[in-house]
Order: structure tokens, then sequence, then C-alpha cells
């Protein structure tokens, strides 16, 4: 961390001098304590650039991290056929647990690199939010990022079979399945744990437009692409299901390549 020298006028310190000096440093180990733990409980969420701005506010739980309603781009991205693969193909416990930490370590990274937020990951299904804690872009920029994350997922998660460690996964088809959404959500810290994640029926409904996807897929809801500049991705036919529990059937639109002309 530092050093801090401290020195006397008349050559030794007297009974107040080291008393002073005594709660001064102790103050300085707390603050240093409280800060590392206050680091290692954002950084679970938030990439290291974020973390070191919102620690910069004194009052950064009230500022950015309290729940508040916000248009929101989310993405779920899940291992298509995890269970066979988990079975069939890496079958040992040991071999299942390296993938699913090699694999989820990186895609993280991938949605800190373009500005998201890691929510959660449930099961083998990573869920990510783009906009908060700061919402320093518009709602159509949080939404281009969440897609370009979701490309890079999936071509991150296409390459894994070609290294030594998961040779296993050769062949297997390994691939990710893919829903985006942008949607209003009351997004914040909730729950004794003070979690950082967003609620509503659009949070709701992109896991259902996951659920639709298959292997490589990447569906974007319709009136979520509709709000995209004309031409910057390239989308196929508009898709539509019926899922569990939602009145209206989901309609959505597959990515296609090319997207995103530079």
């Amino acid at each position: 961390v530092g050093k801090v020298v401290a020195t006397a006028k008349g050559g030794a310190f007297n009974t107040y001098d080291r008393d002073l000096i005594a709660s001064f440093a102790g103050f300085i180990r707390q603050r240093v304590v409280d800060f590392n733990k206050e680091w290692r409980a954002l950084a679970s969420s938030f990439r290291p650039d974020d973390v070191a701005r919102l620690l910069q506010s004194d009052d950064y739980t009230h500022a950015y991290l309290s729940p508040r309603e916000a248009e929101v781009a989310i993405v779920y991205m899940d291992i298509s056929g995890f269970t066979r693969i988990s079975e069939q193909i890496l079958r040992t416990p040991a071999h299942v647990a390296a993938f699913v930490e090699k694999w989820s370590e990186r895609a993280v990274d991938l949605v800190w690199k373009h500005g998201g937020v890691f929510d959660k990951m449930v099961g083998d299904c990573i869920i990510a939010l783009f906009g908060p804690p700061f919402y320093d872009t518009s709602p159509e920029e949080r939404l281009s990022a969440a897609i370009r994350c979701a490309k890079d997922i999936r071509a991150m998660t296409d390459r894994i079979p070609e290294e030594d460690e998961f040779a296993l996964l050769r062949g297997s088809g390994v691939g990710v399945a893919t829903g985006v959404n942008l949607a209003p959500l009351f997004v914040g810290q909730f729950g004794p744990n003070a979690n950082f994640t967003g609620f509503s029926s659009g949070m709701n409904n992109t896991a259902r437009l996951q659920g639709c996807a298959t292997r490589g897929q990447i569906l974007v809801m319709e009136d979520a692409a509709k709000r995209l500049a004309p031409g910057r991705y390239t989308f196929g036919p508009v898709g539509s299901m019926q899922v569990k529990n939602v009145k209206d059937p989901l309609r959505f639109l597959p990515l296609e390549e090319p997207s995103e002309p530079t």
C-alpha cells in the first residue's frame, strides 16, 4: 500500500504522540481492510474500471447501485446440450468442472470487455446486463454492446475444443444458445447479500427467448431489434414462439452474418 514516516521535533515521541500515531495507523489499517472488502464485493459483478469509478464516490451505493427503473440490454447465454456433453463426453465431475470454470471465466471477461455487468450464473447459463451502473450510453448502444458480447462469447465457445485441455470436446458440437433483449428493468442491489440484478417481465421474457434458441443462434427480441440503426446488423426472418406463462407469443429475429459493418 505504501509507507507513512513520522518524526518528532524533539527527537523522541512522547506518550501522546505514540497514542496519536497508533490511532492513525489503526484507522488507515481498517480503511485498507474495508476498501479491499468493498473492492472484492463489487468485483464479482463489475469490471475493474467500473469498480474503481464506483469507489471514487463516497456514496456510490445510493448514487449508482440503489434499485431504480432503467432501460437495460439483457443477455442470457446457455451452453447447448450441456447435460449430454457432461454425461456422454466429459463424463467425470473433474472434467465437467474444468470446462465450466474455464468457459464461465472467459465469458465474464468478455461481458466486462464490452462494458456489461455480470448478473449471475444459473447452472451453465450466464446472465449479463448492459447499461448499469452508470448509464453513460444510449439504450441502442447498450443493445449493440450486448449483441457484440454475445457474438464474442459464441466465437470463444466454438474455439474451446481446439485447446489440448478440452480435446474431448472435439466433434461434440459444443456451442451456446443466446437470447438478447432491451427492456425496462427495476435494477440494482437486492436481497440480504446485496446482489446486483434486475426484475421485470422483460427479464423473464429474455430467459424464455434464450430457451427458443438453438446451438449457435443469437435471437434478438423483435421490438429491441427495431431500435437498432438500419443496416447495422443483418437478421433473418421474424420468428415467433408461444412460451410458458407468457400471454402472447415471443417475436424475435435471428442474428445473421455479416453484421455490424466496420
